[in-house]
Parts: C-alpha cells; structure tokens; sequence
C-alpha cells in the first residue's frame, strides 16, 4: 500500500503539474501538506490527504465545456450557482477525470476532491480535511502562521465549522452566492456538535 501510494502520488505531481499553471500547482502543494498534517493528527492516512491535495484542482483551468463534459457524468444535478459559475464544479470533474482516466476507485479521495469546494453534509473525514486544507494552506492572503498553527490544533469539526463560517461571511461581505449546501453542512456539524454535548 505505501510504497503504492507514493509512486501514485510522484506520477500524479507530474500530471497535475501540467495541467495547472506553476501559482496553482504551488497552492495543490500545501494544500497538500497541509491535508497530510490534519489527516496525521485525526487518525486518517497522511499520505492519502497528500495525494488528494495534490489533485484536487486538477481540472481548475478546465473550460467551461470540458468541466460540464465530465459533470454531466456523476448523474448529480447541476445547481443554480454552479450554472451561473461553471468553475464551481472543477472537483466534481476532477472526480469524474479520477475515476475515468486514473482508474481511482477510493471513494474517500473521490468524494473528498468531488466536494472540496462547497463541502457536504455526512462527509467522510479525508473529505472535511480536504475541505478545511484547500481554505487554510499557508498561502493564503488571509492566514497568518499564528492563526494556521492555531487552526490546525483544533478537533477536526470545530475546524471545520470556524472555517465554514468564514467561507460563508468573506462570500457573504464580497455579495457572493453562498452554496446552500455549505450552509447545510455548516448546520449539519453544529447539529452533530450540540447532540454529542447532551
């Protein structure tokens, strides 16, 4: 399995890599690191995040028609934002591309690229990793290394929900459509939250 998983993950860098411009590719690289850090620290198998990192926005610069070619065969309904915004469903067709071209038959991987970019309710754990990664990599014009290392210390739901929420206020400040099945997913944990206090 692991020495699979690696040369797995050293041919994907080299697909990937020409599939996305170089600023991009960097981003799938901690994104990465980053999804094999919080998998190590919540009981998931650290490499599987990396791999999911790293082609998770494999389809990212993908034409609207090439992505709504590869969507229309996950049988899902295309909603009202992602038609407005095709891009939106870049995952949905990397999962597509990964099941159709690589073979991938993980469903964790599949279901942790397919919905890294609204979340879903009743995600598995690489999935709400992978979610929570892609938002936080140290890259990002809005994470400082204080609050990274702070986020990456919290129990895997709590990060989850901080970073929904977030998601869901720059969305809404910046008159952005919020997917209502982010907002679903946000409900979903604070839910699941209140039910194991009692």
């Amino acid at each position: 399995m692991e020495s699979d998983i690696e040369d797995l993950i050293t041919e994907m860098q080299q697909i990937v890599k020409k599939m996305i411009k170089p600023s991009r590719y960097e981003h799938s690289v901690r994104t990465a690191e980053t999804a094999e850090l919080l998998c190590d620290r919540n009981g998931v198998y650290g490499r599987l995040g990396y791999y999911a990192g790293i082609v998770h926005d494999m389809c990212k610069e993908f034409s609207d028609k090439e992505i709504l070619a590869l969507v229309k065969e996950d049988g899902e309904p295309v909603s009202e934002l992602e038609n407005e915004n095709k891009n939106l469903m870049h995952g949905r067709a990397a999962a597509v591309l990964l099941q159709k071209n690589f073979g991938e038959t993980d469903e964790s991987v599949l279901e942790a690229v397919r919905n890294h970019t609204f979340g879903m309710p009743g995600m598995c754990d690489l999935a709400k990793i992978l979610y929570a990664a892609d938002k936080i990599e140290p890259g990002r014009p809005h994470m400082s290394p204080e609050l990274y290392d702070e986020l990456v210390e919290k129990p895997l739901d709590d990060l989850v929900i901080r970073v929904l929420q977030d998601n869901i206020r720059y969305l809404n400040e910046n008159g952005r459509g919020v997917a209502p099945v982010s907002e679903t997913f946000l409900y979903s944990l604070i839910k699941d939250k209140q039910k194991n206090r009692h």
